[in-house]
């Protein structure tokens, strides 16, 4: 994360998040407090409960952060999020739910038949 580096001094600028300008970039911040993280993870958590789980509620990102969900449908989806999500704030770029729309649907090339069906029918507009 940007503020590491600086606190690290690998970094020059001041650790401020790339993406909301408002608070140090921690993991922290990356992943559950940014306010673009979470308008993608908001995406993300409709999404599911829309296409894989009526009754899917993740309000505390507890599946998000751990994986653990029943469904390896649904940890696949928040795997390649946490991925997304990193990617883009390393890059300071923003977070664009089509683009990672079309990240996963390319990823899932080789991956296991199950999850790579259910997917492609929901991610394919």
């Amino acid at each position: 994360c940007k503020y590491m580096r600086y606190k690290m001094k690998i970094a020059t600028d001041n650790g401020q998040c790339s993406l909301c300008h408002t608070s140090l970039e921690t993991l922290e911040h990356i992943f559950l407090k940014c306010p673009h993280t979470q308008l993608f993870t908001d995406k993300l958590q409709r999404f599911i409960k829309n296409n894989i789980d009526t009754h899917y509620d993740d309000r505390n990102n507890i599946f998000f952060v751990l994986c653990n969900h029943t469904d390896p449908t649904i940890n696949y989806l928040n795997l390649s999020a946490k991925w997304y999500i990193s990617k883009n704030f390393q890059n300071s770029k923003p977070l664009d739910w089509l683009e990672y729309t079309r990240y996963t649907k390319f990823a899932l090339n080789g991956d296991r038949s199950n999850i790579r069906v259910i997917l492609l029918e929901k991610l394919t507009p």
